[in-house]
Order: structure tokens, then C-alpha cells, then sequence
């Protein structure tokens, strides 16, 4: 069960390692990395695909971060979620945030197993200063009931 302290322990750390960010600016993946990073948060574009640009430094994976980066938030396809866990869990990560809708039941297993306050099933821009219809859906939640507690 995914917990308000989980979350507001998550949101704490200095810097997110964001799985899935992609270089087109109307993907969502970008729109969380740009979110998050106005909102003061130090992170990292992770897309072994992906190429940098002026906007973004995209890294490979896990390894090109500093070592201080504690936090991974999961935004890949489901498919691709269980390699994430897997390197997360390799570098003694404390914090996993797995996207709603981005993982299978094997990662979600895996990270859960491993990090009881792993969360899954909510929507990060809920929960980081949300605007618009993030806005208003994280009112309605609150209003009935519907947010971690």
C-alpha cells in the first residue's frame, strides 16, 4: 500500500533519476522531467536511445549518475520497467517511483520485495505542485477520499 509518507519521503530527496524521458517535448515522459525541474528538483534524463541536446543531457543508464542520486522514477513502457528496478537495486537506490501503468507484475515484485515503500499506481505530477487538470484531479481525490494517506 503506497503511503502519503512514502511519497513525501520520495519527494524529499535531493535529486530524481527519471526513467523515460524522451526528446520530444509533447511526450510525457519530457513533461514530468521539465515539471520536476521547475519545481526545483536537481534530475537526470535517463534513454539509452535517446541523444542529448541543448535542452537535456540524456544518460544511458544508471551508472552515468553521480553517486549521491538515490531516487529513480519509472516512466518507461511496462516491458522495459524490470531492467530499471533491476540497476536501481544493483546501485543501493533507496526511493522507486513506478509510474502508473509502467510496470509489469515482475517489476513491481521485484522493487517491492526489495523496497517495501516502493511506490506504484499514482501519478507523480499529482503529488509535485500539480497545475491544470492535475490540478483539479488531485482536488477531486482529495475531496473524496482518494489520496494516500
Amino acid at each position: 500500500m503506497v503511503t502519503k509518507a512514502n511519497i513525501e519521503s520520495f519527494l524529499s530527496q535531493p535529486a530524481i533519476a527519471v526513467a523515460g524521458v524522451s526528446s520530444q517535448k509533447n511526450k510525457f515522459g519530457n513533461q514530468v522531467y521539465q515539471s520536476l525541474k521547475s519545481n526545483g528538483y536537481q534530475v537526470y534524463a535517463l534513454n539509452p536511445k535517446a541523444v542529448s541536446n541543448p535542452e537535456i543531457d540524456f544518460k544511458k543508464n544508471l551508472d552515468e549518475l553521480p553517486s549521491e542520486v538515490k531516487a529513480l522514477l519509472i516512466l518507461t513502457r511496462p516491458e522495459n520497467s524490470q531492467q530499471w528496478v533491476e540497476q536501481a537495486i544493483k546501485k543501493g537506490y533507496s526511493h522507486i517511483w513506478i509510474q502508473q501503468g509502467c510496470h509489469t507484475a515482475e517489476s513491481l515484485e521485484t522493487a517491492k520485495n526489495t523496497l517495501p515503500g516502493t511506490i506504484h499506481g499514482e501519478c507523480i505530477l499529482m503529488h509535485t505542485n500539480p497545475k491544470g487538470i492535475h490540478a483539479f484531479h488531485r482536488f477531486l481525490r482529495k475531496l473524496f477520499g482518494g489520496m494516500p494517506k
